[in-house]
């Protein structure tokens, strides 16, 4: 192998040690699950154009916000869980106060609250004697 080819393999395989080192599933507590995100799926026989905007207004409604993820990585919780342990060094205090911030667990979704409030906006938009459901499926974290 060229030198430039041997090089570009160590880099990404550093990368991807990187980027495994900064998983939050080790710190996750027994029994708990991360809120994901949540979607809107509607049926109904309108036109996709009305379906496609009545959508988008409420997939606005949907609450709490998930927490965010940066390449695929959600380094915010990250350094959340790095500043619980006793000793925190600089950079992870500098990153924490930066970029974070909480977890978001599947119990802190109040699912009865968030099928009110898209009802709400559905009725609010026209659509009366709506119905909404709501259900987990649970997915493997990063």
């Amino acid at each position: 192998m060229k030198k430039s080819r041997k090089h570009t393999l160590f880099i990404i395989a550093v990368m991807f040690l990187t980027l495994q080192a900064c998983s939050v599933k080790k710190h996750i507590p027994e029994g708990k699950k991360l809120y994901n995100s949540g979607a809107v799926v509607i049926e109904s026989e309108m036109t996709k154009e009305h379906e496609n905007r009545l959508k988008t207004a409420l997939e606005e409604v949907l609450q709490p916000e998930p927490n965010k993820k940066i390449l695929g990585m959600r380094l915010g919780l990250y350094y959340y869980y790095r500043m619980q342990r006793d000793n925190p060094g600089f950079l992870t205090k500098f990153f924490y106060r930066k970029i974070g911030e909480k977890p978001i667990y599947k119990e802190d979704v109040d699912e009865i609250e968030v099928r009110n409030l898209l009802i709400n906006r559905l009725e609010n938009k026209g659509f009366f004697y709506s119905t909404a459901k709501s259900n987990f499926k649970d997915k493997e974290y990063t």
